[in-house]
């Protein structure tokens, strides 16, 4: 069968964020014949619904049947964050931003993600990554609101990269660090003034640095 099912302890919503709970998870294998003659196998894992499976697998059978399909399928696996941040602002911020997000955007993926983890495969970008680029962000003496606005964007990146199908779940919505009594991931920062839009006008920043490193100094890196 091209989709299979396995229970596991701690179930992924929609979102890709982990809920606590056992569940059913659904599996996707779909065996193919590359262009070369050679038989494979695609299988990408973990949906939470069925509906969600049998949709991927429809799309999937589509593109598999298509050679040059193929070959865009095997690209994206070999993704780098850098190379899908950089085509993301372009294709998204720049379209549906307005001109001052969208270059704050481009300078945060520029100045606080790619240095840290753009070199990292797309779809092999974990939580414990994502928190190690937050402690670099304030080992460099950098203001706990300049982590949280790239959490903030990577996290919309990544949120897009999982409707694409491009990874399972969204490493950013996952970590240890955390920002906010309610655990919401804070807006981007204004570029130079290391506070929210939000924060800007009511005159306080966010996060408080002793509280940031004390979370950070637990995360498993």
């Amino acid at each position: 069968m091209a989709i299979s099912t396995r229970q596991v302890k701690n179930k992924r919503d929609s979102n890709g964020v982990l809920t606590g709970r056992p569940g059913t998870v659904y599996d996707v294998n779909i065996k193919y014949t590359a262009p070369n003659g050679e038989k494979k196998t695609y299988s990408k894992k973990g949906f939470p619904t069925k509906k969600e499976a049998t949709q991927h697998e429809a799309e999937m059978k589509a593109k598999l049947h298509n050679p040059g399909q193929i070959a865009s399928i095997a690209s994206q696996r070999k993704q780098t964050v850098a190379s899908y941040l950089n085509e993301w602002v372009e294709s998204y911020a720049r379209v549906n931003l307005r001109p001052s997000t969208y270059d704050g955007y481009k300078r945060t993926i520029a100045n606080y993600i790619t240095p840290y983890i753009g070199g990292v495969a797309l779809n092999q970008l974990t939580p414990a990554m994502v928190d190690k680029m937050f402690q670099q962000i304030i080992d460099k003496g950098l203001k706990p609101s300049t982590a949280a606005g790239a959490k903030r964007v990577l996290s919309v990146a990544l949120s897009h990269a999982r409707k694409y199908r491009y990874i399972e779940t969204n490493a950013a919505k996952d970590t240890l660090t955390k920002f906010g009594k309610s655990d919401k991931t804070p807006r981007p920062v204004h570029a130079g003034t290391g506070k929210s839009p939000y924060a800007a006008r009511r005159g306080y920043r966010l996060g408080n640095a002793r509280y940031l490193r004390r979370a950070l100094r637990y995360a498993p890196f």
